[in-house]
């Protein structure tokens, strides 16, 4: 119990340390670098959302369970979706300005849009093939585990086609 909730203290600790390491970032350099371009991002909130999805790639490869897995890629998601909507705000306020609308700066948010989207897509990707090699895993395991006893499939097991549908999708 003590080593666990020093443990949990220490984490808690250094998330925030984390969390204060991203805002600095993210209020310090507003520059992100996308397929060979620099695009110069005016919103710290945008910059900071997109840092903490990037700070998350890191938890992703350290976490060894597919749960683990698959709630640091909601984390992701999470962040990146706030990033999309804060674009999508500060286009729209730019646009309703008319004649004294920044079209640099519209091009500049389309562009970190088009970047996150992307990102969006990869993880998106990368998320479906765990979850992929997850129904892989219990289909095995539950077909062996059926022929070792000697037992029908029951009603609720994975089955080939819920891997299929996946794919499709």
């Amino acid at each position: 119990e003590i080593g666990k909730s020093g443990g949990d203290m220490l984490k808690g600790k250094l998330e925030k340390s984390l969390a204060e390491t991203r805002k600095k970032q993210a209020q310090s350099a507003h520059i992100l670098n996308w397929m060979g371009k620099e695009i110069a991002v005016d919103s710290s909130a945008i910059h900071q959302h997109i840092l903490s999805a990037e700070a998350s790639q890191y938890e992703l490869e350290q976490a060894e369970s597919t749960e683990g897995k698959l709630a640091i890629y909601d984390k992701i998601f999470m962040a990146l979706e706030d990033a999309k909507q804060m674009i999508r705000d500060d286009i729209s306020n730019n646009l309703k300005k008319g004649k004294d609308c920044d079209d640099a700066l519209t091009a500049s948010l389309q562009l970190v849009r088009n970047m996150v989207q992307s990102i969006v897509l990869l993880r998106t990707r990368e998320r479906d093939l765990l979850l992929v090699l997850q129904l892989q895993e219990k289909l095995q395991s539950e077909f062996f585990a059926n022929i070792a006893g000697g037992k029908e499939v029951p009603k609720k097991a994975t089955r080939p086609e819920d891997i299929v549908k996946m794919c499709e999708v």
